[in-house]
């Protein structure tokens, strides 16, 4: 349809003052030096009270441009739209909220933790008041991961319960989707943090039964977000066999629907969460024939590079396990290449070096399991997670002792002492290993004793701490308790 001949000038005249400014500017970028035919027509256009082509045509000066009068009219019209649009883009709040966690995200890759906070919590802010409940959420794992980081003190667990209890009022909200990924996180962020408390732990069947009442749901997607809820809370549970039935219902969700090749990521947790599973019930024979399978789907093009560069990691570290116990003839996932020291793959590329650290160490290969630490924290520090430092540093005290090298023993105890003063993540046993392991702190085991065989009692099922009391162990034991206890990047 024609457009009428003022149309431009009624577009004109209904834009505000900030509108117009922002437009006016935008026009005049890129053309500092020649003649701007938009700018001019647009000046000539907001200085008309009411629209009459004679009078503007008066008022251009420019030959050229009254020749292409009509042409540039059009021109200038759908310029000023593309400039309004830009305008709305910068302007909309959820945009701008958007915006604000990407720039919160780059504080805490450069360790800037406690500006990332000020920054999230004003995102918190406006995101309640606007309603925008999908930006309340995200925004919420964004201050648990700040908070990750920061330094531990006895503000830390009031400010845990902050975010659950603003979870929880998420979760009671109407719409399948934001319910269904408020659960999701609940149950990762409880996950999270297992020593909490009971105040807390008995919110897990709550939000189980919140999950449950929106299950019986049709879409592909809002179901697969549910049964990954289930899956999530049978790993709270510690109910491997239900986890596994679960996770090969999601798994077969998946495959069975439009999601295997439009939503890469959802794919990619359904195969990590069910190999994790099939591995917890020491089902090695079917996560050989899902690793091999797995590694061939890697073949496909609608693998994302992360993605593919994360299942990459989870399979060479189960199929190292599985080359141990002899149930492969070698470790899968060797014939996809990718250095590890891309800078681009730095977010997943700590789960591979993880996956050698855990191999060498349950061989008894002491520095070949410094020499990975090293490249770890070189190469990938970018990626490295606090907690990943902290496993590092105890593990290099372990080898110190298991090596009889008092230098490199004392060495290492400095370290992760120093570290633990900084961040405060060792608990009681821990920090009794470290004074047990330093032969010049005597008086402080008769301290701690009573708190390890407590400790002890309590954690049976710790890695690391099996890891440590089987390093004396035979060989066989020792793969008993690497298949037993290893983790899936996705569920760990």
């Amino acid at each position: 349809m024609k457009k009428a001949p003022d149309s431009i000038f009624k577009l004109i005249k209904a834009m505000t003052v900030a509108e117009k400014r922002y437009v006016k500017r935008d026009l005049n970028k890129y053309t500092a030096n020649t003649e701007n035919y938009n700018s001019l027509l647009f000046d000539a256009l907001n200085a008309l009270d009411v629209y009459d082509e004679t009078k503007l045509l008066k008022k251009i000066k420019s030959s050229k441009l009254k020749k292409n009068f009509r042409v540039q009219k059009q021109y200038l019209f759908d310029a000023i739209l593309e400039r309004l649009r830009s305008y709305e883009a910068l302007t909309d709040m959820e945009t701008q909220l958007r915006n604000k966690m990407e720039n919160c995200r780059i504080l805490i890759k450069k360790g800037l933790l406690g500006e990332a906070l000020v920054e999230v919590d004003g995102i918190l802010e406006k995101s309640r008041a606007y309603e925008l409940y999908l930006i309340w959420l995200d925004a919420l794992w964004l201050k648990h991961d700040a908070m990750q980081g920061v330094e531990r003190n006895r503000d830390y667990k009031e400010e845990t319960r902050k975010i659950f209890k603003e979870l929880n009022e998420l979760a009671q909200l109407n719409g399948q989707f934001i319910k269904g990924r408020a659960c999701n996180a609940e149950f990762f962020f409880l996950r999270s943090h297992p020593t909490m408390g009971k105040e807390i732990d008995p919110k897990i069947y709550e939000v189980k039964r919140q999950n449950d009442e929106n299950s019986k749901v049709q879409s592909d997607k809002i179901r697969q977000l549910y049964l990954t809820n289930q899956i999530q809370f049978c790993g709270l549970t510690k109910d491997y066999v239900e986890f596994t039935k679960v996770g090969k219902i999601a798994l077969e969700n998946i495959e069975n629907s439009y999601l295997k090749k439009t939503a890469p990521v959802a794919y990619f947790i359904a195969l990590a969460n069910y190999a994790y599973g099939l591995n917890e019930t020491s089902q090695h024979l079917e996560l050989a024939t899902l690793l091999k399978k797995w590694e061939e789907e890697l073949t496909k093009d609608y693998w994302g590079k992360v993605t593919k560069a994360r299942s990459i990691a989870i399979i060479r570290r189960y199929s190292r396990m599985l080359k141990l116990l002899g149930l492969l003839p070698t470790a899968l996932g060797d014939e996809f290449k990718f250095d590890l020291k891309e800078t681009t793959l730095y977010e997943c590329v700590y789960a591979e070096y993880n996956s050698l650290i855990e191999y060498e160490f349950i061989q008894g290969n002491f520095d070949r399991v410094l020499q990975v630490i090293f490249e770890q924290e070189t190469f990938a520090s970018r990626g490295l997670r606090v907690l990943d430092k902290r496993r590092n540093k105890l593990l290099e005290v372990i080898i110190g002792y298991e090596q009889g090298n008092l230098i490199t023993l004392t060495s290492a105890v400095d370290k992760a002492k120093y570290f633990h003063k900084k961040n405060k993540l060792y608990t009681d046993l821990e920090m009794f290993f470290l004074n047990r392991f330093n032969k010049y702190y005597p008086t402080e085991i008769e301290q701690f004793l009573p708190v390890y065989e407590k400790w002890k009692e309590q954690n049976k099922e710790d890695f690391l701490i099996q890891l440590w009391l089987e390093a004396k162990g035979t060989k066989r034991r020792l793969i008993d308790c690497y298949r037993a206890k290893i983790r899936a990047v996705a569920c760990s």
